[in-house]
């Protein structure tokens, strides 16, 4: 993780500043982890107003649209790949980045458990671990930002991989 010299110098403003807002670094990860998973399930909630087809729909949608929104998230996702490297010798950042990842997951199951309650998603589907299947092809276009592979590639790729799930689930 970058010192917090490095993070106030980022932010133009100075270390003592910093510390007047956030008790230490993993106090100001926590936070704008919180800051983007509130705005990410705010974007992915409207996109269900769109309407059409019910849960598969909206997953149709939120990966038509992830793309678009992990672009608006370039910066945010960079230092997420540098920190979850550091994950599993920080017990206290595992924790932040599960809890983080977890929102996610919880809001995908909500919408599968909707497919299975329409009938368009497979009774016995175990909603919990398709959240996180679902979440899989999304983390792998976010976290390859630093390869610079082809997007149109990466979104092809996310989307076929949505698209084969979502089949393998379909009622």
């Amino acid at each position: 993780m970058a010192t917090a010299a490095a993070v106030a110098e980022a932010a133009g403003i100075t270390e003592p500043i910093l510390y007047r807002h956030f008790r230490n670094k993993l106090d100001l990860f926590h936070r704008l982890l919180e800051d983007v998973a509130a705005r990410t399930l705010a974007h992915w909630s409207s996109l269900s107003d769109a309407g059409g087809r019910g849960a598969v729909g909206m997953i149709e949608r939120m990966a038509c649209d992830l793309p678009a929104h992990m672009d608006s998230l370039r910066r945010e996702n960079a230092l997420l790949t540098r920190c979850a490297a550091d994950a599993s010798e920080d017990t206290q950042l595992r924790k932040i980045l599960v809890d983080y990842y977890s929102s996610y997951a919880v809001f995908l199951e909500d919408i599968l458990r909707s497919g299975v309650r329409e009938g368009a998603l497979k009774k016995n589907l175990d909603c919990q671990a398709a959240s996180w299947q679902l979440m899989g092809p999304g983390w792998a276009y976010a976290h390859t930002e630093g390869l610079k592979l082809d997007p149109k590639i990466k979104t092809k790729a996310l989307r076929e991989s949505i698209r084969a799930l979502l089949k393998d689930w379909a009622a």
